[in-house]
């Protein structure tokens, strides 16, 4: 008895564990994500909610600059102060142009570490809603740049266009860690291949959306408890005010 205890694996350690909060492994990394990720496109005025979660086990957040005129990645900053080290931050990179990515000057990204009271963001995710864009290698060339400087740590593709074609040239190209493209109904049935391919090549999938369309609670929450039930599916991100 005392031997197999000795040799029983140590749990993992997860960021910002809590005991009510489920997490999910990211592919063969030592990150686990909380099945629910909080969006920066709806929030309250101080960030009530969003530190509401994170109190309650929350690890992920997915912003943008863009966001509500900039108020999101302002109020984020802020919450950003104490509990920077709760929490993976997912930045979209809409900030960027592609003549940026293409000349290197990536030098973009600093100003938005500052706002957000930090020296790097964990996941960048590319915000691409054709095939080609998504596979083009000069966005991997960009990343690795910033990932060198430690500016960035995992590779990630949002997208709400062309979502199939889309979601399977990343999957092909073998450049991302993560990927986030809408999955409402019609959307988790018509990409239930691409899910699997993700899952099979060891990407994870954060849903976005996933309520468009549902205006009762009580589907809401069946429909999450079936999105989160797909084995392609690591997590959602849902835009939380209260």
């Amino acid at each position: 008895p005392v031997q197999a205890a000795e040799n029983k694996p140590a749990p993992p350690k997860i960021l910002n564990q809590h005991a009510d909060m489920p997490y999910r492994r990211m592919g063969e990394t030592d990150v686990h994500l909380s099945v629910i990720a909080m969006g920066g496109l709806v929030m309250n005025d101080k960030g009530e909610s969003h530190l509401y979660a994170i109190d309650r086990g929350c690890n992920t957040i997915h912003l943008s600059r863009g966001y509500l005129g900039g108020k999101s990645l302002k109020v984020l900053g802020e919450l950003m102060k104490t509990k920077r080290d709760k929490v993976y931050i997912m930045l979209k990179d809409d900030f960027f142009s592609d003549d940026d990515y293409k000349s290197g000057n990536l030098d973009k990204i600093d100003g938005t570490l500052r706002d957000l009271n930090t020296d790097h963001v964990d996941f960048l995710m590319f915000n691409r809603h054709r095939a080609d864009e998504a596979a083009n290698p000069y966005l991997r060339e960009a990343f690795l740049k910033l990932k060198e400087k430690g500016k960035v740590r995992y590779m990630g593709l949002t997208t709400h266009g062309d979502i199939k074609n889309v979601m399977q040239a990343a999957v092909d190209s073998g450049f991302y860690d993560l990927l986030n493209p809408v999955l409402n109904q019609p959307a988790l049935e018509m990409l239930d291949a691409q899910l699997n391919a993700a899952r099979a090549k060891k990407i994870a999938v954060m849903g976005m959306k996933t309520m468009k369309g549902i205006d009762d609670r009580e589907r809401e929450k069946a429909y999450l408890k079936k999105v989160l039930a797909h084995p392609g599916v690591t997590n959602i991100v849902k835009g939380i005010d209260s």
